[in-house]
């Protein structure tokens, strides 16, 4: 009779076991997938800037089919990665979505600025400041990347091999 529910109990604590660690892993994966989609978008943005800076000295460097695609993707993906951000809010340490959001909302400011106030003549001003404003947003979202969903990742399957 002990031994049934011994095994019954091992069983027990084996089945909660697995369930959490699957849901932590989904998790993971969740912050993993909304945090790499959130910088393939900002460089997205980093992309176009870069091309309409190169376009000041007519190096543009792309085809006009990649320049045209970037052209209409980077609103698109100033669009989402909002989104993407507020979901992000919810996944990453406050102190660690504090700098992003900073840093995003500083690009989006330079954004705005650029589309609403700069006029021809001076549009690569405004060019030249977002640019250097979207640099730091994807160095503030790989930093979080990082210390987020990688370096956890990394440290665990350290873990388990030195256990072996």
């Amino acid at each position: 009779m002990w031994p049934t529910i011994l095994a019954l109990a091992a069983a027990a604590v084996a089945a909660y076991t697995a369930v959490l660690k699957t849901k932590h892993e989904k998790l993971w994966v969740e912050t993993y997938e909304k945090s790499v989609s959130a910088l393939v978008k900002a460089n997205i943005i980093t992309r176009y800037l870069q091309s309409e800076e190169n376009g000041e000295f007519y190096i543009h460097g792309l085809t006009a089919h990649e320049k045209n695609t970037l052209n209409e993707q980077w609103p698109i993906a100033r669009y989402e990665l909002a989104r993407d951000l507020a979901y992000l809010g919810v996944l990453y340490p406050e102190r660690d979505f504090e700098r992003v959001n900073d840093a995003w909302l500083l690009l989006q400011g330079e954004l705005f600025a650029m589309m609403e106030q700069s006029s021809p003549h001076d549009v690569h001003e405004y060019v030249r400041s977002a640019l250097s404003k979207s640099r730091s947003f994807e160095s503030a979202l790989i930093k979080a990347l990082r210390q987020n969903c990688v370096e956890p990742n990394l440290l665990r399957w350290v873990r388990k091999i030195r256990r072996r």
